[in-house]
């Protein structure tokens, strides 16, 4: 072989690998010909700036004036350009900084089609400084040209933010993600000396505990001293839990005896995932299912009575789209139906779940039909906690405003109308964008100046950084348990098997603990749990404090021991033991 021809065949050859290794997924005119969608409704904005000082010369600037109803709602879209195999390493890079303000947005790389399952998604807060993003991930299926799209979800209230340096790099399998640049997420208020914690632990020790005061005295009612006093905490009066699946809670097999030992070790309260919904009522597992968290001193929420739109009734309902008396009908019957087969079992029920976004059957009867199916549920089930539910209440860096304002109006007109409602759930479905703990004490404080308590009913943190996630969880938790108008926090689910986002689960497939289960243990059956000891002064009397909830009290002197159940409230404990 002439050796000219093979040399060049060789640098051919070399040629060709390097660029399926190296691959740009990007068009090279997404600055002149910027594909976006929902401008209009978000009074956008959009054109190419020079920029100094930076690898990049022009950079796109995006003016929004109005705040669509969801952040994706109005976005930045960068189809592929090039085919990508399921395993390839990608890597996203881009800058980003705000004009004039702080400035939002994230991105993600995801299917360009419903249900957009995506491969990567990192959130981005920026200043007037240029920061750069590196954004490396695993593409989780193969695309074809067009099929995958790098989107910045833009939709959020009025800003102007500049994005720049944008590409989109496929290495194929020439890499690893460990070789590429990552850019570390953090959040305000994450640093262990924040001064927001000190507020937290001083609200925790005025709130969520009590004094306790044991007296020991003998038959004849004589003050025993130096008397042994155990003061041993059983359950906490807050609601700690998570969702679960009653099948799974009905099944013989190891990981089902792991599913329910671990729900009756760490949780006091429960709701079922899908199991008491309209379109997925479970009457055969139920039962069973419910009859075992009875037992183990476990309550329940009931999720949902009614999800106002077509896409989560059942499809024979569409019958009554032009009968609105028929409508109304229909609706009152599942109510009752489900409010008095479960009267006295739950110890909430959510009446209505996310209005905001999902609201067909509530435009068609008016915004008085959900005071009157709150007045239902009263009236089938009086002891019963009733909740409104929904969702971008605390997530997205607490920006979503048009939503938070949507909420705490109906909530408000709810309570106009006399609607017994107890409660106000919020899901907390947070992506790697978190809400620092302030201004998650803001939503708070502005939701419970309403009047009725507030759950935390969904939450989960769905990221691959443990550690991200641990602490975030830490620091959640604490804000909400710290709060005095909060009364549970639900995750949704704990388990990586059964979970919908898996990387978001408290415990591995195999059962192994991450980062964030062993946060949880320690803050709940530790830091706040109360377990002490002690003996009886000269007056036959010990004293302390302790966390709300059920406790078994213990005392003894000599041969003698007196042992009874207490509960411990706000205001208090005050106790006789009488020696026998």
């Amino acid at each position: 072989m002439n050796r000219r021809y093979l040399i060049g065949l060789i640098v051919l050859l070399t040629s060709t690998v390097l660029a399926r290794a190296e691959q740009s997924l990007l068009s090279g005119d997404w600055l002149e010909k910027p594909s976006t969608h929902g401008a209009t409704a978000a009074g956008a904005e959009v054109q190419s700036v020079p920029v100094d000082g930076q690898p990049f010369k022009q950079a796109l600037r995006i003016q929004t004036s109005k705040q669509v109803p969801n952040a994706w709602s109005y976005e930045l879209q960068l189809p592929n350009i090039e085919p990508i195999e399921r395993g390839d390493v990608v890597l996203v890079t881009f800058y980003a900084r705000s004009q004039g303000k702080h400035a939002v947005t994230q991105f993600a790389y995801q299917r360009n089609a419903p249900d957009y399952q995506r491969s990567a998604a990192i959130p981005v807060d920026v200043d007037n400084q240029w920061q750069r993003f590196d954004v490396p991930f695993e593409a989780i299926e193969s695309y074809g040209v067009g099929k995958a799209v790098g989107v910045f979800w833009l939709g959020y209230p009025p800003q102007t933010i500049e994005i720049g340096g944008i590409s989109i790099t496929n290495y194929a399998k020439e890499k690893k993600l460990a070789d590429l640049p990552r850019t570390s997420l953090t959040y305000a208020g994450r640093e262990a000396d924040a001064p927001w914690r000190k507020e937290a632990d001083e609200r925790i020790e005025k709130y969520r505990k009590g004094d306790i005061v044991i007296n020991v005295v003998d038959q004849k009612g004589n003050s025993v001293s130096g008397a042994d006093v155990s003061v041993q905490m059983r359950r906490h009066a807050f609601g700690f839990g998570s969702c679960v699946q009653a099948a799974w809670m009905n099944k013989d097999s190891p990981d089902a005896d792991r599913y329910r030992q671990t729900i009756a070790s760490l949780f006091n309260r429960v709701v079922f995932e899908n199991d008491l919904k309209w379109t997925s009522w479970d009457r055969e597992n139920l039962p069973a299912a419910i009859d075992w968290l009875h037992a183990h001193n476990i309550d329940i929420r009931g999720h949902n009575l009614i999800w106002p739109s077509w896409q989560w009734t059942p499809g024979w309902l569409q019958q009554f789209k032009n009968d609105k008396p028929g409508l109304s009908r229909a609706i009152a019957m599942h109510i009752e139906q489900m409010v008095s087969t479960y009267r006295g079992q739950l110890y909430d029920w959510d009446v209505v779940n996310e209005l905001f976004s999902h609201h067909d059957i509530s435009d068609l009867l008016g915004p008085q039909a959900l005071a009157g199916w709150f007045q239902l549920a009263r009236k089938n089930d009086p002891y019963v906690h009733l909740y409104i539910n929904d969702f971008d209440i605390l997530e997205n860096g607490g920006h979503e405003e048009v939503h938070q304002q949507a909420y705490y109006d109906t909530i408000r007109s709810l309570l106009e109308q006399n609607a017994p409602l107890d409660g106000i759930g919020m899901q907390s479905h947070f992506g790697q964008r978190v809400t620092s703990p302030e201004r998650l004490l803001e939503i708070l404080n502005w939701y419970g100046s309403l009047g009725p308590m507030i759950e935390v009913t969904e939450f989960d943190v769905d990221t691959k950084d443990e550690q991200l996630q641990a602490d975030y969880l830490r620091d959640f938790l604490t804000v909400m348990f710290s709060h005095p108008k909060v009364d549970g926090f639900l995750m949704w689910g704990f388990w990586q098997k059964l979970h919908w986002r898996p990387d978001a689960a408290m415990f591995r497939t195999d059962w192994s603990e991450k980062p964030s289960a062993k946060v949880f243990k320690d803050l709940v059956f530790t830091k706040w749990w109360t377990d002490v000891a002690g003996k009886t002064d000269q007056h036959g009397t010990f004293s302390t404090r302790g966390f709300c909830g059920q406790y078994e009290i213990t005392a003894t002197a000599g041969a003698q021991k007196a042992r009874l159940p207490a509960s411990v409230s706000r205001d208090g404990l005050s106790l006789t033991l009488v020696l026998k």
